[in-house]
Formats: C-alpha cells, sequence, structure tokens
C-alpha cells in the first residue's frame, strides 16, 4: 500500500524502520514527480517538537511549490516564445517564398512579353523588307546618264535631311515614283510627296498619269512628309 500510494522511495524508507519505533508520524513531500520522506516523528515526540516539525515542513513546501512554479513559469514563456519565433519563422519563410514566387511570375512574365515583342517586331521588319523588295522589282530602270531628252529629275529631301536624287523617263507612270520611294521605306500609306510651289500631294494623284501629264517634268523638287494621320 505504501508503494501505491507514496512510491518505492517512501516504501523503502517505511521498511527500514524498526518495529520498536512505531508508532511514528511519516511527513512524505511530492518533490516533482517523486513522493519522498521528509522527516520522520516518533511517538515520544513532544507537541511543540511535533508543531515545530510540521510548520516547517509548510514552509520547506511552500518554499519548493514557488521555486516549482517559477520554474514552471519560465519553462512556460520559454515555449511560448519558442513558439511564437517559431510562427514568425513560418510567415517569414512563406513570406520570402511568395516573394520568390512573385518575382519568378513577374520575371517570367516579363520574359514572355520580351519573347512576344521581340517575335512580333521581326515579323514587322519582315513584312516590311517583303513589301520593300515587291516596291523594289516594280521600280523601272533610271534612264541611262546620257539621255537627256524625256528625263524627269527628282530632288525628294527625306524627313531625316537627307535628299534623294532619281531620274525618270517622262513618259513612264507616276506610280514608278510611288514604288521607288516606298523601296527606300517610305510607302505612300504613311507618306506623302509635297510639291514646293504650288504646294501638291502628289501622292494623291492618279498614279497611272504619266511625269508629264502631272506637271513633273523636266525636273522638280519634293519633299517627304509624314503623314499624321498615318496611325
Amino acid at each position: 500500500m505504501c508503494t501505491e500510494h507514496f512510491g518505492s522511495m517512501a516504501a523503502s524508507t517505511v521498511r527500514n524502520i524498526q518495529d520498536d519505533q512505531f508508532p511514528i508520524i511519516l511527513i512524505v513531500m511530492k518533490s516533482r514527480s517523486n513522493a519522498e520522506v521528509f522527516s520522520i516523528s516518533q511517538g515520544n515526540t513532544s507537541l511543540d517538537e511535533m508543531m515545530t516539525a510540521l510548520i516547517h515542513s509548510v514552509d520547506v513546501f511552500n518554499h519548493q511549490r514557488s521555486v516549482s512554479m517559477a520554474e514552471d513559469s519560465e519553462r512556460f514563456e520559454a515555449e511560448r516564445l519558442r513558439q511564437e519565433q517559431d510562427a514568425a519563422y513560418q510567415e517569414s519563410l512563406i513570406a520570402d517564398r511568395a516573394k520568390a514566387e512573385e518575382k519568378e511570375r513577374t520575371e517570367r512574365e516579363e520574359r514572355e512579353k520580351q519573347q512576344r515583342e521581340d517575335r512580333e517586331r521581326k515579323e514587322r521588319e519582315q513584312n516590311e523588307e517583303a513589301m520593300r523588295l515587291s516596291l523594289e522589282q516594280q521600280v523601272s530602270e533610271e534612264p541611262p546618264a546620257d539621255i537627256k531628252d524625256g528625263v524627269s529629275t527628282l530632288r525628294m529631301r527625306l524627313p531625316n535631311g537627307e535628299t534623294l536624287i532619281r531620274r525618270f523617263y517622262g513618259n513612264h507612270a507616276l506610280e514608278t515614283l510611288f514604288y521607288f520611294i516606298g523601296s527606300k521605306g517610305y510607302r505612300t500609306e504613311e507618306y506623302k510627296l509635297l510639291t514646293t510651289w504650288p504646294k501638291r500631294d502628289v501622292t494623291s494623284l492618279d498614279g497611272a498619269k504619266t511625269f508629264e501629264e502631272c506637271g513633273l517634268y523636266p525636273q522638280e523638287t519634293l519633299f517627304v512628309e509624314e503623314r499624321h494621320d498615318a496611325e
């Protein structure tokens, strides 16, 4: 029974008490998870001695309980702090992971956007080059330098300040001028050709008419100007 209620240490102390020492009073105190015999009072102990022993036992017990409670409080606080730190660390990991995923997503979208823009730019360049070559193939040959009669000499001032000089047969269709200037990157859909005086938009004329019929013979100066409604 003693072992069952107080544990093996208290039971061992009781077994070591001689029969002639009974009756006795055992003061058993629980420390942590173990029960320990704090004091033994035999039957011949006076009342004052008994009270002193009991008061001392209570004082010791209260002190040990205070120490135990303080230690438990420290352990609880340490565990709470550890849990808070673990939670903060996990939140930091989640935040860092979210930032990394967001950065990766942004970089991927930027790469895809850049690749898409590069493809579109390349397609535009290929289309423009194909159109330029097509226009270039439709331009009539320039008259030889030794031919003077029946030749129209045109000076074309470009938007970048450069000047193109090109000779055409006066009896050829005006559209060959449109093909020529388009092959240089100034298609009539986006640019117009203006005479100086009187000011005329040559690209608005009938391209089937000849240079002579359009008054662009034997020479003329034209300004290549971007259309404001080109978009």
